[in-house]
């Protein structure tokens, strides 16, 4: 769920009202919330994907630290999401970006990001 939205310098074709929730396999941030909660909680969510597409998916963002989608929820936008993994529940934080941003900047914004949320959970004395 949405609970805060700061826009940025990039101008985006994006109205999504605080309270807004995020599908699980097709968003940055259901992404990284398909990978930190129990199996328990989002199998439910999951209806009729497959299996191994969601194994994958889970462990790329385990692997990588952060999760990408690019145009998968509105055309011309790209997402990137970092877990703060915190003593309870994990949190997300985002970015949406115009996909025309190029690889480099994406990469850039994404350590960032990365480096952001990771001294966030350690100061929310989750795991790092």
């Amino acid at each position: 769920m949405l609970v805060r939205w700061e826009y940025g310098v990039h101008p985006l074709p994006i109205t999504i009202r605080i309270g807004a929730t995020m599908p699980l396999t097709t968003s940055s941030v259901g992404l990284v919330f398909l990978a930190h909660l129990p199996s328990a909680l989002t199998s439910p969510l999951l209806g009729d994907h497959d299996p191994a597409g969601v194994a994958a998916a889970r462990q790329a963002v385990l692997d990588h630290g952060f999760a990408h989608t690019s145009e998968a929820m509105i055309p011309g936008v790209t997402s990137v999401a970092a877990p703060v993994l915190t003593a309870s529940l994990p949190l997300a934080v985002a970015l949406a970006l115009p996909s025309r941003t190029d690889a480099t900047e994406l990469a850039a914004v994404t350590a960032d990001l990365v480096e952001t949320t990771t001294r966030m959970s350690a100061e929310l004395g989750g795991a790092a």
